[in-house]
């Protein structure tokens, strides 16, 4: 019996100090900065690598779980009154230097997010009545609880609020002024202690809900550009430690140098990145339905050589398909199919085109793949993410892992994808928002339907994205989506 007790005790002390070595444990995770804390609006977010550093920092109402339903964040529960939305929160909820977080931090933020205005994936103002002031959207009831007033009961806005742009900001954050955020007090798993000239050093928040003994107490965000050698070799020689969906390095490269090295783990999702060609509102006026269609005949071509023998990749022939609101219907597919066969696109040297890529290493890719085929065209990095006045034909790839078809229907519109198609993108996602599902489908079968034959855009294919991380990490997080916030890094 002694022996026994001798050797529990033994165990125990064993755990308690793996535990405390992990909470010691410093990571450094591969990361974009293409922006300043001074200048950064988290209400405000595009890229993916914006999205983890929200979700990471700052703390939601709901969350979506890994099955992908919406479940209390920093609400512990909620309850519909017609139309009216009772949430109640967590008790003893902390904030990084210690605030209880309250009624007041939300109700702050909801209405700061609310005047702000350019949220990308999705916004409560769709779901309130028309012409209703802002200070009537939500109010504070006691200390822990919050009344929302919307059009009728929907529980879609759970969704909505699920999205970092609607992130919980503690008010003493935001004390010295509305529109700049002190990310060193937040109420998220971690917070800013430095900001680096390449970078960012994260220290874990051990007041938050999903803190836990796995969990890096130190994190280094680390920019060193997007060489692939250079990367792998970083990685190889120990001085990265987690590489990231959001850093952009191709996917398939990852599992082709590192799937059968047992020093690291692969994180996979399921096949939600979707490559496609846009034409640009420029590029509606200026090329030829004719043309656009032999293009998109030879961009396709040129991806389906580009994937033989990968057998992660799958050509598409749609662009909402990967996300379950509508599953395209056949005779569609086959017009989209057909169209593209149809085409001659030996003659086309590419002249006139201005291709839009959203940064440096995206475009230097898609130059060395298009060069060949269309030895005229030139190439564009533009300031924003938005399509500009200068380029016609824009490159891009989508997630299309959101849980919601309203988030991914409006993070299109902020980007500019339905441009040309409906007369007015935000009007027309105005009256979707507040349509019944069976008024939805035919709006949404209509604009993707007019979306793939003008054609306004040209789905190529779908694939996974990759992450990797050295091991003793792992990263715990759903296959549904590319966000991978930092507090899915795991000890294994």
């Amino acid at each position: 019996m002694l022996c026994q007790t001798k050797n529990s005790l033994i165990f125990l002390i064993l755990i308690l100090l793996s535990g405390c070595s992990v909470q010691n444990k410093q990571i450094t995770i591969l990361f974009n900065k293409t922006f300043t804390l001074e200048s950064f609006e988290p209400t405000n977010i595009h890229y993916i690598h914006e999205y983890d550093f929200v979700s990471s920092l700052f703390s939601t109402l709901f969350v979506s779980d890994s099955s992908g339903d919406i479940v209390g964040g920093i609400a512990q529960n909620y309850s519909w009154n017609d139309n009216k939305l009772r949430v109640t929160l967590r008790e003893n909820l902390k904030t990084s230097q210690g605030d209880l977080i309250t009624s007041d931090d939300v109700v702050a933020s909801i209405k700061r997010t609310l005047r702000l205005g350019n949220t990308a994936h999705g916004s409560l103002d769709k779901y309130m009545s028309e012409g209703a002031p802002i200070e009537s959207v939500v109010q504070k009831l006691d200390r822990l609880s919050i009344q929302f007033s919307f059009e009728k009961e929907n529980n879609e806005v759970l969704s909505v609020l699920a999205n970092p742009e609607w992130s919980i900001i503690p008010s003493r954050s935001l004390k010295h002024s509305l529109w700049k955020v002190d990310f060193s007090n937040t109420t998220g798993a971690y917070y800013v202690e430095k900001e680096l000239t390449d970078g960012y050093v994260l220290k874990v928040n051990k007041r938050h809900y999903r803190h836990h003994n796995k969990l890096a107490s130190t994190i280094i965000l680390k920019s060193i550009g997007h060489n692939e050698k250079e990367v792998f070799k970083s990685l190889e020689a120990g001085a990265i430690d987690v590489l990231p969906i959001s850093y952009g390095i191709n996917g398939l490269n990852i599992l082709k140098n590192f799937s059968t090295n047992d020093n690291y783990n692969i994180h996979t999702t399921q096949s939600i990145q979707l490559h496609y060609i846009q034409y640009t509102k420029k590029g509606l006026r200026e090329i030829s339905q004719d043309r656009r269609l032999k293009l998109g005949s030879l961009f396709r071509d040129i991806y389906s050589r580009d994937s033989e023998g990968r057998e992660e990749v799958r050509l598409a022939n749609a662009f909402f398909s990967v996300f379950g609101m509508s599953t395209i219907a056949p005779k569609l597919e086959k017009q989209v199919l057909n169209q593209y066969k149809e085409q001659n696109h030996n003659s086309e040297t590419g002249k006139g085109l201005i291709i839009q890529a959203r940064s440096e290493d995206v475009r230097d890719k898609y130059i060395t793949l298009f060069s060949s085929f269309l030895p005229d065209a030139k190439y564009h990095v533009p300031a924003e993410i938005k399509n500009d006045v200068i380029s016609n034909v824009s490159i891009g790839n989508i997630d299309s892992g959101f849980d919601d078809d309203i988030a991914l229907l409006s993070y299109c519109e902020s980007i500019g994808l339905f441009d040309g198609i409906v007369t007015s993108s935000g009007e027309w996602l105005n009256k979707y928002t507040r349509s019944n599902k069976q008024k939805r489908k035919l709006m949404f079968d209509e604009l993707h339907r007019k979306m793939l034959t003008s054609p306004s855009v040209v789905p190529l294919r779908t694939l996974p994205y990759v992450a990797l991380s050295k091991r003793p990490w792992i990263i715990n997080q759903t296959s549904l989506t590319a966000s991978m916030p930092f507090w899915s890094i795991e000890h294994e």
